[in-house]
């Protein structure tokens, strides 16, 4: 109920919510902006280092087991996944 409320606002008001949110948007990035770039490169660096380390030879499943699908298949989704919400956000 709220949501469609805030909705029914934004259509009536659009020149006005498109200022409001784009204030929004736009602080926001400015304030968190430097965080975001830290943790990502963080957890980047966390995961190849995880992947370079003893730890990453970890397998699950059985040892001969084989997957059942192929594994691009995940990282193809989520790549394009990914463009899809960049696309949406921005």
């Amino acid at each position: 109920m709220i949501l469609l409320g805030l909705a029914g606002l934004i259509f009536l008001f659009t020149e006005e919510s498109y200022a409001l949110i784009e204030t929004l948007s736009t602080s926001i990035r400015s304030y968190f902006g430097r965080f975001y770039l830290i943790l990502g490169l963080v957890c980047v660096l966390l995961l190849a280092g995880l992947a370079v380390s003893p730890m990453g030879k970890f397998k699950l499943g059985r040892t001969n087991e084989k997957p059942g699908k192929p594994v691009n298949s995940d990282s193809g989704y989520d790549f394009t996944r990914s463009c899809r919400s960049d696309l949406f956000i921005y």
